[in-house]
């Protein structure tokens, strides 16, 4: 439901992006689902992108409202991962999964660079393989929403393999 026009970037330079979303009717979105995303090249190593991005309530005060006009809290999710394959060639996969804890489902967001098989498994703690999923996929972005409703709570560990490398993320589950 975003555009570039609800970004404001005219002081980008300094460092300062803003965002305003408003709109005179409702929303239907699900719990904790990310409305935008930013992507960031680097430019030079030495800080985490959690040191440096942060949300300046002085600037513009951050306020989320659900259906029922309740103010709800805004904040900033950095996901790592670990990711392989052949960064020289732009071949990286990028692996997301939100929210993260989980209760009974979770939304894993991916990147695969080129057209090809690839798979998604979810172990237990144990190593056990709790989910697989394989399947045939142009290169592109992908959700993809797992039903873990009868996992106990605990931690996991999500792994995307494909031709072009392998990545893999923590994931904790929680009783909701």
């Amino acid at each position: 439901p975003l555009s570039i026009d609800n970004f404001g970037t005219y002081n980008a330079a300094e460092g300062e992006i803003r965002m305003l979303w408003a709109q005179a009717g409702p929303a239907a979105l699900n719990e904790a689902a990310p409305i935008f995303r930013l992507r960031f090249q680097v430019l030079e190593s030495g800080a985490l992108l959690s040191e440096a991005l942060r949300l300046n309530e002085d600037a513009l005060p951050a306020h989320a409202y659900n259906s029922a006009y309740a103010e709800s809290e805004v904040q900033l999710q950095f996901l790592e991962t670990i990711a392989t394959g052949n960064p020289s060639q732009g071949e990286v996969l990028n692996l997301e999964a939100w929210p993260n804890p989980f209760g009974e489902s979770i939304v894993l967001q991916f990147s695969l660079p080129q057209a090809g098989e690839a798979e998604i498994r979810v172990y237990d703690a144990a190593g056990r393989v709790q989910f697989s999923k394989k399947a045939d996929y142009a290169a592109g972005e992908y959700n993809e929403r797992l039903e873990i409703a009868g996992n106990a709570p605990g931690m996991y560990l999500v792994e995307l393999r494909s031709a072009a490398g392998r990545a893999v993320l923590p994931l904790v589950r929680v009783d909701k």
